[in-house]
């Protein structure tokens, strides 16, 4: 629905709130201006569309924001500029491309679903149904209107970016199932890949870090969780039979072409923030990665994967 309506969109401000006083913005999302979203840094927010901010925290700001915007997506607001209240027009930002987060929400929330009911015995196929619906619940993107819709969205979207780069790699750790068995210690390290939370939290919040930094943490965590998927599943070809060997070529299949494009526009994200549209843009990709991990659990012999490569 929020696609449909071409309401999905960011609250591009970072603030500082005050547990006895109106919350202070300090911040623009990377890449954004003044100009871009109608407010200066330093303004006190003193009121949302007639609502009292003083003590609203972050998360709480976010949501009145979602509920209060127009069509045009603009917010009104009365805020404290150089010691003078005057008026103001929040203008939040449209999420680019909103299209590409169809396919990718249904695509691995479907896998992640389904993969469990089939083979429900596999370790591998567990692991990879556990990465699949908390990147899907990650891009749900449930940010309003409604108030409540906010707090439930951003829970989930943190939680998602928090377990999906760890689960992820797991995943690749375990398949194929008989080649590679593993213990909890040989992939606990992948944990240390849930720092990709507290960059998406600066990014989106402002806090623990600045918008800046967040953003470039998100982008090296995707870089070296793309490497690394590449590398590991190449590793386990070489140590996996005949069956594995042909599931891992459609799970390498749906890893290439999901993420090779990620891999390009995230390298460029880490050398220059200006690219994050391109690593945005990039991710629809991936939606094609989970019908192929999916044939490579359920139906492995499915076409000639070999040919298919060629």
């Amino acid at each position: 629905r929020l696609v449909w309506n071409d309401r999905l969109a960011w609250v591009p401000i970072h603030v500082t709130p005050l547990a006895d006083g109106p919350p202070t913005l300090v911040d623009f999302w990377p890449n954004s201006s003044p100009q871009d979203v109608g407010l200066e840094p330093g303004d006190k927010l003193l009121s949302l569309a007639g609502t009292d901010l003083r003590g609203v925290g972050r998360v709480r700001l976010l949501a009145l924001a979602y509920g209060s915007a127009d069509e045009a997506l603009r917010v009104p607001l009365r805020i404290e500029r150089g010691g003078v209240e005057q008026d103001a027009v929040l203008q939040l930002l449209r999420v680019r491309f909103p299209w590409r987060t169809v396919p990718v929400v249904v695509g691995l929330g479907l896998m992640g679903l389904l993969l469990p009911l089939r083979r429900s015995g596999a370790r591998a196929a567990r692991a990879w149904a556990l990465a699949g619906v908390s990147y899907s619940l990650h891009w749900s993107l449930l940010f309003g209107p409604p108030v409540w819709q906010t707090y439930l969205g951003m829970p989930l979207f943190l939680a998602g970016a928090t377990v999906f780069p760890p689960l992820f790699l797991r995943a690749c750790l375990l398949t194929p199932d008989p080649a590679v068995p593993r213990g909890r210690i040989a992939t606990g390290w992948t944990w240390v890949l849930a720092v990709n939370g507290v960059g998406t939290a600066s990014w989106v919040l402002g806090v623990p870090f600045s918008g800046d930094l967040g953003l470039r943490i998100i982008f090296g965590v995707n870089f070296i969780a793309a490497v690394g998927a590449i590398a590991i599943l190449a590793r386990n070809y070489w140590k996996a039979d005949a069956i594995g060997r042909r599931q891992l070529k459609w799970v390498l299949f749906g890893i290439y072409i999901g993420a090779a494009p990620i891999l390009f526009a995230a390298a460029l994200g880490a050398l220059d923030p200006r690219f994050w549209w391109l690593y945005e843009l990039s991710l629809v990709f991936t939606a094609l990665a989970p019908f192929c991990i999916f044939i490579a659990f359920v139906r492995f012999n499915f076409l000639d994967i070999d040919r298919l490569l060629s």
